[in-house]
């Protein structure tokens, strides 16, 4: 199974370094082509994936590292 993820994982990096190679690896046309493929893809008909909101702060996060780090030490 770790085998499987592995050449998964190698295959998705070859694939985004050969995106990259195309536009000499400057990042503004790295971002510009992807924006233009998804405006493309989303105009006929495919949904983009949304961002997920911004996590909120853990409230009395200070308190929780205290409590818990007595924890670790036992």
């Amino acid at each position: 199974m770790a085998r499987l993820f592995d050449e998964i994982i190698e295959e998705i990096h070859a694939v985004r370094h050969a995106h990259a190679a195309q536009f000499n690896f400057d990042i503004d046309l790295i971002l510009k082509d992807l924006k233009e493929s998804e405006a493309a893809h989303t105009k006929s008909g495919w949904a983009a994936a949304q961002p997920s909101p911004p996590y909120a702060p853990l409230r009395h996060a200070g308190f929780r590292r205290t409590r818990f780090a007595a924890m670790k030490s036992e």
